[in-house]
């Protein structure tokens, strides 16, 4: 058995940042209540790290987040995700006195930050991103005359007037997503320009997926990584599409309920949102399975 390990790997920086925020906070206010104001990255196992330390989970998928924010009490401690948030969060935060930690990619708050310029000036603006998640609704909420292409339905909801319109993208997209709907939108608005897409890390672990798959011809991709995240999700599916048999696992619990050959090429990959300690420790037990079948 051959195990490939498919570079990069572990928390990407936007990742290595709300992480750090995060932590550093929580265990320097051990006095504080804080809440989590839904998943700080997409990954139970790096949630339950704050959870631990006595951090409060505030669940988007129990009720709506701006409902559970208002219901907070005064002079909490509030801690935003790394996928963004609609503005108006802190106007309520600042009503109610309550403290907040941002920790926001700076991918999405550059994506955030540029449309927002754009659209003082002009509607003529479509979002591509996947509807319900955090940071395409983040970015729905500020912008609320913004035209949205939902990559999931494949459809275009038309809200301002659109001519020539610039085009921003939920940063963890599929690169087949992007390039379907880029190609969607320019049938009816040739016009139409990409200013901002998929970040950096998306785009080079995509990419770095694909190369190991044309070289190295495997015959299993396991991805480590949280069927929440869409970045992991996208990873996963890269894998199916190129005829590669593929396993999206949140950790070394699920991968040892795999079964192996002794003929397999297994190529072991991580989403943004995994651990780099996740992803060794299971690169040690697949090492150990491949040393013992010699």
């Amino acid at each position: 058995m051959k195990i490939i390990k498919v570079i990069p790997f572990g928390y990407c920086a936007g990742v290595v940042k709300a992480m750090d925020l995060a932590l550093a906070y929580a265990k320097d206010h051990p006095e504080e209540q804080i809440y989590l104001l839904g998943m700080l990255v997409h990954n139970e196992d790096s949630v339950l790290e704050l959870t631990q330390l006595g951090v409060h989970v505030l669940d988007e998928k129990k009720a709506p987040l701006l409902e559970q924010l208002k219901g907070l009490p005064d002079g909490v401690t509030v801690i935003f995700s790394a996928h963004g948030h609609p503005s108006v969060y802190e106007d309520i935060c600042a009503e109610k006195h309550i403290k907040t930690i941002d920790t926001t990619c700076v991918f999405v708050r550059q994506n955030h930050f540029l449309a927002m310029k754009e659209y003082q000036q002009s509607e003529d603006i479509i979002y591509i991103g996947s509807k319900g998640h955090l940071e395409s609704e983040g970015f729905i909420a500020d912008l609320p005359k913004v035209s949205f292409y939902d990559v999931k339905s494949k459809t275009l909801e038309i809200k301002g007037k659109l001519h020539s319109p610039k085009l921003y993208a939920q940063t963890t997209l599929g690169k087949q997503e992007l390039e379907t709907a880029c190609a969607a939108i320019l049938s009816s608005y040739p016009n139409a320009t990409l200013i901002k897409g998929r970040c950096h890390a998306t785009s080079q672990r995509q990419e770095a997926l694909i190369s190991a798959i044309k070289k190295h011809h495997p015959t299993c991709l396991i991805v480590l990584g949280s069927a929440t995240s869409n970045n992991s999700k996208k990873l996963a599916e890269i894998g199916e599409s190129m005829g590669v048999t593929s396993h999206l696992c949140l950790n070394l619990l699920e991968v040892k309920q795999l079964s192996f050959s002794k003929e397999d090429v297994i190529l072991l990959c991580s989403g943004a949102s995994t651990s780099r300690e996740r992803f060794l420790e299971v690169e040690r037990y697949l090492s150990s399975l491949s040393a013992s079948q010699r």
